[in-house]
């Protein structure tokens, strides 16, 4: 579902974990490793999902990276990290 929409050129976001942590980021890509994904609030590590995905902390407590702003760009989840956090709802965005 994923794919196709990307290689129609069009933007995808994802609304990541449970209502304790909403979040929004934006997917660049797609391959055989995982999902290419910006985030504005920088990389988000493993360790830094399962805590958001638990609802113990968010990037306002420490997780963000502040020194470096283009850290949230083009990170890979792998396969791996997705299956272990929820996706809330995908939005397509085209325009046709």
């Amino acid at each position: 579902m994923i794919k196709p929409e990307l290689e129609k050129g069009n933007s995808i976001s994802l609304s990541l974990y449970p209502g304790c942590m909403d979040h929004i980021v934006r997917i660049q890509g797609i391959d055989e490793k995982g999902l290419w994904i910006d985030d504005p609030n920088g990389h988000c590590p493993l360790a830094c999902m399962l805590d958001r995905e638990s609802c113990k902390t968010g990037y306002d407590k420490g997780t963000r990276n502040t020194t470096n702003p283009l850290a949230g760009n083009d990170n890979l989840y792998t396969w791996e990290e997705i299956a272990q956090i929820t996706i809330k709802y995908m939005v397509v965005f085209s325009e046709q």
